[in-house]
């Protein structure tokens, strides 16, 4: 169906208790890059909306971080790529011409990713500028999961974005104007006739909380957090002073670096800022894109120059591929003979310290045998005392008692004698000593016997 045909559609009303039919609500931040993107996704999610778990953080140029799905932006590159694409491809990308079996692997990743990242969020933040290229792979496979996507684009002064994607970049002028035609035409054709809000970066910058208004009315959603509560945060991140390079309308009227189509594209986006149905504006963006799509270099207002430009910039960047590519190849080259290297020697060292465990296993079944037999001959030991001491206590062992009393006495005559005389005394001995063998010659006959 086309989708500049598509009726429009009234959002859910997803209010501050969590609420919503259907159930979950995806806002999908679009516009080019370097248009403010960043900043409303930041605003959105300080408003109540959820964002990923892992986040793009800061980077130059872009101080107050990116915050957008690091994971997913990493693979939307990845299908770029492979569809010899990239961010800054100024051409139409169809995600179909990846073929049928890339395409449904790249759905499956972005669904598995989608999920992780934002769990069972009831309304979301997720933004991506290469997003704008390929919004319908997107609004199918948000739909499969139950959630309901809902659009906010964002634009900016294109001599804004001209001038910091020069800085940051070195983009050329002719390229970047492309570029900026590709994402804010494709993000409009694929969302016309859907839930959606237009908002200029220079207007969330002029008064956010009329921009926040704005959108929650025509998504049809409730914020979640007070606006109030939340604009501490939101004046520091929509700071004027974050804002590098500020065009005005006079600037773009009289830069030459765009032409008649640049002009009429970002006119046409400022009136549906006022009015998202004026049929004029649309109508300015539908012709606007059939000439982007007939690549007519007269009718994108671009001279030859700066096709030329184009194709030295596209020429540069092969040539800076190739040798990435040749860069990369002879590091995965060093990183595989490294790691090969250390393979073999941890290998050695598995070995010794296979040979070492091997020994001590030896001494340790050694010692466990040891222990054994110790635990043995102390058991032993335990079970003759048990066996002497039931003895003492036996009838035969009291009826012996004269007997042993006789061979103590003759063994330890002395001993006996002085034991039995210190008992008749009353005072305290010692009871015989151990006997001590003693020659036969010098061992007198008892006086008495101990019984």
């Amino acid at each position: 169906m086309n989708p500049e045909a598509r009726p429009p559609q009234a959002g859910p009303d997803i209010g501050r208790d969590g609420s919503s039919d259907p159930p979950r609500t995806a806002l999908l931040v679009l516009g080019m890059h370097r248009s403010g993107t960043s900043a409303l996704a930041r605003m959105l999610s300080l408003l109540g909306a959820e964002l990923p778990k892992h986040v793009l953080g800061a980077r130059r140029g872009n101080e107050a971080g990116h915050w957008e799905p690091e994971r997913l932006v990493m693979l939307h590159d990845e299908m770029l790529t492979e569809a010899g694409s990239r961010w800054d491809d100024w051409r139409g990308f169809d995600p179909a011409s990846l073929g049928k079996e890339r395409l449904a692997y790249y759905r499956e990743e972005i669904s598995r990713l989608i999920g992780e990242e934002y769990g069972e969020a009831r309304l979301f933040v997720l933004k991506d500028p290469r997003i704008c290229r390929f919004v319908p792979l997107y609004e199918e496979l948000l739909a499969g999961m139950g959630i309901a996507p809902r659009f906010v684009l964002t634009y900016r002064n294109p001599i804004s974005v001209l001038d910091s994607l020069a800085a940051r970049d070195g983009m050329a002028s002719a390229h970047a104007a492309v570029l900026w035609l590709r994402h804010v035409l494709d993000a409009e054709a694929a969302t016309r006739g859907r839930p959606r809000v237009f908002l200029s970066y220079e207007e969330c910058l002029g008064d956010w909380r009329a921009a926040a208004g704005k959108t929650a009315a025509a998504l049809g959603i409730e914020w979640p957090r007070d606006p109030d509560e939340a604009a501490p945060k939101i004046d520091a991140q929509l700071s004027p002073g974050l804002q590098h390079h500020a065009a005005t309308p006079a600037d773009l009227e009289a830069d030459r670096r765009v032409g008649r189509t640049v002009r009429e594209a970002y006119a046409a986006l400022v009136a549906l800022s006022a009015d998202e149905g004026d049929a004029a504006a649309l109508e300015a963006l539908s012709r606007v894109r059939a000439e982007l799509e007939a690549g007519d270099p007269a009718a994108l207002g671009l001279g030859a120059d700066d096709w030329r430009a184009i194709a030295s910039r596209v020429f540069t960047e092969m040539a800076t591929r190739q040798y990435r590519e040749r860069r990369d190849r002879e590091h995965l080259q060093r990183l595989v003979a490294k790691h090969r290297r250390e393979a073999e020697n941890l290998e050695r060292r598995l070995e010794r310290l296979l040979e070492e465990h091997k020994r001590e296993s030896e001494k340790s079944s050694q010692n466990t045998r040891r222990l054994q037999k110790l635990g043995r001959l102390q058991k032993r030991n335990r079970e003759l005392e048990a066996e002497v001491s039931a003895l003492r206590r036996s009838t035969s062992w009291r009826l012996t008692r004269p007997l042993r009393a006789a061979v103590r006495l003759l063994t330890d005559p002395r001993g006996t004698i002085a034991f039995l005389r210190a008992g008749r005394a009353g005072r305290p001995a010692s009871a015989p000593a151990v006997p001590k063998p003693a020659p036969k010659a010098e061992t007198p006959p008892p006086d008495e016997e101990r019984f």
